[in-house]
């Protein structure tokens, strides 16, 4: 089975991640606005539940388990966007490019270790 992550799956992904993210830096600065400030604070929450279930469930997906080594640098990252203060900088599409790096790190057309070392082998024995 090829869990790989491919590039249409890695561009949706970040379809959903990058204008959230980009989203959240205008509402934690418009939570200052006194009318329209709890909107934007729920309205920020809200996002990030939406993002943490829709990156989440792929992963669990795609990997096949709930608890996975290669998937809590994104689970890390939407919680970190949780803190009021913190979820401006982009974190979570931090964490979601390196579970992707994570995921996809042991898939490769040609295996070139294994070239490398059957070379190697080969001059030892001559």
């Amino acid at each position: 089975m090829n869990n790989k992550i491919t590039l249409p799956e890695i561009i949706i992904l970040l379809l959903i991640t990058v204008p959230i993210d980009i989203l959240e830096i205008f509402e934690d600065i418009g939570i200052a606005i006194p009318v329209i400030g709890p909107f934007l604070f729920f309205l920020n929450h809200i996002l990030d539940w939406v993002s943490l279930f829709i990156t989440q469930f792929y992963f669990i997906m795609k990997t096949g388990s709930i608890i996975n080594r290669k998937i809590l640098p994104n689970g890390i990252g939407d919680g970190i966007e949780f803190i009021p203060i913190l979820d401006i900088l982009p974190w979570r599409t931090v964490g979601l490019l390196w579970s992707i790096h994570l995921v996809n790190k042991g898939y490769s057309p040609t295996s070139t270790k294994k070239i490398k070392i059957k070379r190697l082998l080969n001059l030892i024995k001559k």
